[in-house]
Order: C-alpha cells, then sequence, then structure tokens
C-alpha cells in the first residue's frame, strides 16, 4: 500500500480531489465520475453534513482511509482530511469479512450458522471503519434506512456487553429500522451486515434540525461485498443473475 503525502490521486481518479495539497475539513465538489473510487480500508464517516445553509450526505475521510490503493493521509492519526460526495466513492467488503452467523439474526432473515459478511464497528486492519458523524451545525438528527437495492439484505447494529444485539437499521422490518439519533458534531460507530456477495445501494434518510431549522435529505451509498474466489468465477462464468431486493416495510 502506497502512502500519499498530499490528497492528491492520480491515475485512475484524479478529480476526486482538488488539485493540491487538501486542507482539512475541505468542501470537495468536483463534478462525478464514470466510476466511483474504491474505499477499502482505514477511516471514514457518513456524514450529515451543512454546507451553505443545507444540509447535505457526505463522505468524510479521516487520514488512515485507504482510497485505489492509496492512503489519503500522510499520518496515522485521528484527523479528518476531507469531505466526498456520495456518488463518487463505493466501500468495499473484502471476502476475509465472510463469516458464519453465530446465532439467528432476525433483522437479516438469517438463521445460525448461514453466512454474513461484515464490516465491525471495531477499527481492524484492512477493512473499511466506517461510522456515522455530524457536523457542528447539527442540532440533531435520526439516521433511517428509507430503501436498498442489492443481492441481499442489509443492516446495522450495535452489540452489548453480553452479545445482545440491538439493530437500528434493517432492510427487513421498520421495527428493526429505528434508526441512529445523534446531536451536534457527533461521532459513532455501529457494525454493517450483508447477507450475500454482490453490490448494494442503500439509500439513507436524515431528518433533523441544523441551526433551528427543519431539515430531511435523502442519499445513495454504496457497498460491494465481495464474494469467495469460487463464486466469483461461478458466477462469471454461469452468467448468473442475482435478484435485486428493496426494503421490505412489513
Amino acid at each position: 500500500m502506497k502512502v500519499s503525502q498530499h490528497v492528491v490521486f492520480a491515475g485512475a481518479i484524479p478529480a476526486l480531489f482538488t488539485a493540491g495539497t487538501l486542507a482539512p475539513a475541505a468542501i470537495i465538489d468536483d463534478p462525478p465520475q464514470d466510476k466511483p473510487a474504491k474505499y477499502t480500508a482505514g477511516h471514514a464517516d457518513l456524514l450529515v453534513d451543512y454546507h451553505d445553509g443545507d444540509a447535505r450526505w457526505m463522505y468524510r475521510l479521516g487520514s488512515t482511509a485507504v482510497v485505489e490503493d492509496e492512503q489519503v493521509g500522510s499520518s496515522n492519526g485521528s484527523e479528518f482530511v476531507g469531505k466526498v460526495k456520495p456518488d463518487r466513492l463505493i466501500t468495499i467488503v473484502p471476502e476475509s469479512q465472510r463469516a458464519e452467523a453465530p446465532f439467528d439474526m432476525d433483522f437479516l432473515a438469517i438463521d445460525e450458522g448461514e453466512e454474513i459478511w461484515t464490516l465491525p464497528a471495531s477499527e481492524k486492519a484492512g477493512v473499511p471503519f466506517l461510522g456515522f458523524a455530524t457536523a457542528s451545525a447539527i442540532d440533531t438528527v435520526t439516521v433511517t434506512l428509507n430503501d436498498i437495492e442489492g443481492p441481499g439484505e442489509f443492516g446495522a447494529w450495535s452489540a452489548g456487553s453480553f452479545g445482545n444485539l440491538s439493530p437500528v437499521l434493517s432492510s427487513i422490518a421498520t421495527e428493526y429500522n429505528e434508526g441512529i439519533t445523534m446531536g451536534s458534531d457527533a461521532h459513532g460507530h455501529w457494525d454493517f451486515g450483508f447477507t450475500a456477495p454482490g453490490e448494494y445501494s442503500v439509500d439513507l434518510k436524515a431528518e433533523g434540525t441544523a441551526n433551528g431549522q427543519a431539515f430531511s435529505i435523502t442519499d445513495t451509498f454504496k457497498f460491494e461485498v465481495v464474494p469467495e474466489p469460487a463464486t466469483a468465477f461461478a458466477l462469471l462464468a454461469g452468467g448468473t443473475l442475482l435478484l435485486t431486493r428493496r426494503l421490505r416495510q412489513a
């Protein structure tokens, strides 16, 4: 893995960041690329931001974030180096994160022993460490799952001290989609789970107030769950069609 001394990329993503050194908290307003850049490791957040009087969704990249095999910051600290529009990145869930569910997970419609791919709420080398955050202008906000397209189910949860799971986002039903509520300049991490390999488009809604004004915004974040090599080859060779699932409000 290469470490870039400045937040400037060459090759596949020349316009992801503006030319020159990217100052902390800079706003990235370049036009979208034909293909989103791959975010594969390190710290980033799904940020409820506030800019020019409007709330908006953004990626906020930490200095350890790795995009297209380059670390975006020059240090391994906790500082943030910039913001990127949701359509500019796709978060990669590596095959190494495939595991068997340790127990039934109703909010993902899987039973004990079935496969699940996860992004953990604690930092792990070589895996995206993706959280949620709010800008200082945000008074309060609740994030919920608005819609999803993909080959399986999606959810997010927190784990208690005794292993009890508390789902906050779920593509199964509204009873598991209570959402994540945060205040001003907040930051936190939850576990993310996917039940099948393939590409997901996850629509997140944020409703709240910023500087005393109500807002409601929705945007799409993309994830790619990488299958094991044998499965990937079979899909390519056989032309298998993965059916798209949408959020069920049961």
